[in-house]
């Protein structure tokens, strides 16, 4: 109960066909120069956002298609200091009302899980951090035993967010859970996704080396795509090593 009076919650429903932008300003910057947060909201998503205190927000419909492109500022820079539940329309318009009980603890819970998933592995969220697993010691594990150790992990979740199982779940929530199992539970996208988080650890890492020169591969066409890789790389260095020597 106590948590539902000191955090401030804000709800946004996109029912617009265009993505919406929301920049987050300080109070104290009341020329809203400088945002410390931007979001994307995409068409047919929510967005909540809970915090002890509040601040400004600001809201932006950015449009593209073949007859025009552009943005729209849909509300200038305003103070967010209590629980709200903005929709945004079709028409780019927007209704404004105040949330309900339901929805403030659903916001909560985002809250708490993000949070949750931040602290279980250093570096970010990452698609085994949703299934609650920690990445390291998964792929540590031999490959069936990586399957049902994901397998667990997908019922475990989806038990708790899907409404089906759960009546007080979350559907965005259980939304990234299936997600997340769509590619860890095939052996060919978790690989791919695994060479993918491996490339982009960082310029000097091992885990980047790995991912070039020893990467996971678990069909045949990833096997023969990562030869080939090899030969356009040693016919590379070829080339230039006899253009040096020539010289």
């Amino acid at each position: 109960m106590g948590e539902l009076v000191r955090y401030k919650s804000l709800l946004i429903k996109n029912d617009a066909r265009c993505q919406v932008t929301i920049n987050f300003y300080h109070n104290w910057d009341v020329v809203c120069w400088l945002r410390h947060a931007s979001n994307v909201i995409r068409p047919g998503t929510t967005f909540s956002r809970s915090h002890k205190k509040g601040c400004r927000i600001e809201l932006i419909a950015r449009f593209e298609s073949d007859s025009e492109k552009g943005k729209k500022v849909l509300s200038k820079p305003q103070a967010w200091a209590s629980d709200q539940s903005i929709r945004i329309t079709d028409n780019l318009d927007i209704e404004m009302n105040t949330l309900t009980s339901e929805e403030k603890k659903s916001c909560l819970r985002k809250k708490n899980r993000g949070e949750e998933l931040a602290s279980l592995e250093a570096g970010g969220c990452n698609l085994y951090n949703i299934l609650r697993l920690n990445m390291k010691e998964v792929r540590a594990m031999a490959k069936k035993e990586q399957d049902e150790e994901i397998k667990k992990a997908y019922y475990r979740e989806i038990k708790i967010w899907h409404r089906y199982c759960n009546p007080d779940g979350d559907d965005d929530i259980a939304r990234e859970v299936i997600m997340a199992y769509e590619i860890l539970g095939n052996r060919e996208k978790r690989a791919r996704y695994n060479n993918m988080a491996d490339y982009d650890s960082g310029w000097l890492s091992m885990r980047r080396f790995k991912a070039i020169f020893f990467p996971e591969c678990e069909t045949m066409a990833q096997r023969l795509a990562w030869i080939k890789r090899m030969g356009f790389l040693a016919l590379t260095v070829g080339i230039r090593n006899h253009r040096s020597i020539c010289k």
